[in-house]
């Protein structure tokens, strides 16, 4: 059986030989004709059949024109879907590459070591969330450009799901409106003070923070730098150990309570709290305590009262050597260190030295031969700066307490005037 475009040319074919069959033979009646009757009618039917094989050969020209024109369209419209195909994997493939780097550097992150120092915790964090935005915005502008791409090929049904979309984010801003409502009525109703309005505060906050968020996003601007899970930290309340008022302690981002002092509001009471991963910490007066210091230059140990608050430093006179000491009050204890004196240009025409210190460079100095660079040693050991030891060391041969030496050979008589130790 025939089936298709080569039935269509089968029957075109035939209808034009028949035509051309009717038109000779019509001739051929004109030709043969004995009245002029019989002239005239051939001769019409010799014009509209010479009319229908004219329109059977146009029609068909036009059809083989028709059918060239819609293929060349077809290979030219595959021909676009393809480059645009080849731009939708090349953004996806970019899209991916960037959400495995996203991914890689927040678990980079995850697993870094925290710094002791908060300033420094605090920058990390902010400089990590600020590349993670930028990476985000990244993506947002990748997929943003995908979708303009196909903009020209599936523009009704991309706009179709933007007003599916639309509709969408309506229906839920008008949800968090209504729980905004009911928050602010249970605010209302509760009351002042209490833990209960503390929670729906946070709860508030949070449900603010999405709002907004909610609202840059259909604005199309950046949103304010408002972190939703800070509002939901854990709340957690000590009680004044003079007064008995509710004292509110601060919690970082993890849960935890570091060493920090406050001022009750009702008895004005300097107070301090410990860190403590406890859900009751203790708050406890603030003031200065004894503490057990040992020198770091004549290892005498004294004692000395230093603020109960971590973090906190005083300066201190050691009673022996007469240096002066700085105090800091640590969680685990306190730590010690020596106050270099007032730093000026170290030469030897310049640099000053005290009895007092000739004596701890003195005591602090090993048994001779000294090893190369020990004025180096003895200087970090104190504080101060090598310049000033190698001065006092000088000082201390010249004195005859020590023989003089030369790349850590004593030489019993030799020169004064320096030192290669």
């Amino acid at each position: 059986m025939w089936h298709g475009d080569g039935f269509k040319n089968v029957v075109r074919l035939i209808g034009i030989a028949i035509s051309t069959a009717l038109g000779f033979y019509c001739l051929y009646l004109t030709t043969q004709a004995s009245t002029p009757k019989e002239s005239a009618l051939s001769a019409i039917m010799l014009t509209l059949m010479s009319l229908l094989v004219g329109w059977i050969v146009t029609h068909y020209y036009y059809l083989q024109a028709s059918a060239a024109e819609i293929e060349r369209i077809n290979a030219v419209h595959d021909k676009s879907l393809r480059t645009y195909a080849l731009k939708a994997a090349e953004k996806v493939t970019n899209l991916s590459r960037e959400l495995d780097r996203l991914a890689a550097y927040l678990l980079a992150y995850r697993d870094a070591e925290e710094d002791d120092n908060l300033d420094i915790v605090l920058c990390s964090k902010e400089d990590h969330i600020s590349a993670v935005i930028h990476i985000v915005s990244t993506l947002k502008s990748v997929n943003d450009t995908s979708l303009s791409d196909w903009q020209g090929v599936i523009g009704a049904e991309l706009e179709r799901k933007k007003q599916e979309q639309e509709e969408e984010e309506d229906r839920h801003l008008q949800a968090l409106i209504r729980t905004v409502e009911q928050v602010q009525a249970s605010v209302k109703m509760l009351e002042p003070n209490s833990n209960s309005v503390q929670l729906l505060r946070q709860e508030f906050a949070a449900i603010r923070a999405e709002l907004m968020a909610e609202q840059a996003g259909r604005l199309g601007v950046s949103s304010p730098r408002i972190y939703p899970f800070s509002a939901r930290k854990p709340v957690v309340f000590s009680s004044c150990p003079e007064c008995g008022n509710e004292i509110r302690i601060k919690v970082n981002r993890k849960g935890r309570i570091g060493a920090r002092g406050y001022r009750c509001s009702a008895c004005n009471t300097a107070l301090v709290v410990l860190s403590d991963d406890s859900d009751k910490p203790q708050l406890i007066p603030r003031k200065k305590e004894d503490a057990a210091v040992t020198c770091p230059s004549c290892d005498s140990e004294q004692v000395t009262l230093v603020d109960n608050l971590p973090g906190v430093s005083s300066k201190f006179a050691c009673a022996k050597c007469h240096l002066t000491l700085l105090v800091t009050r640590t969680n685990s204890g306190v730590a010690v260190r020596i106050i270099p004196p007032v730093s000026q240009p170290l030469s030897d025409t310049n640099v000053s030295v005290t009895p007092e210190f000739v004596d701890a460079v003195r005591m602090a100095l090993p048994a001779q031969p000294w090893p190369t660079g020990v004025h180096k040693k003895v200087a970090e050991r104190l504080g101060v700066p090598s310049a000033q030891v190698q001065k006092a060391i000088r000082t201390l041969i010249l004195a005859g307490i020590f023989k003089h030496q030369i790349d850590g050979v004593v030489v019993q008589d030799g020169p004064r005037s320096g030192l290669h130790a």
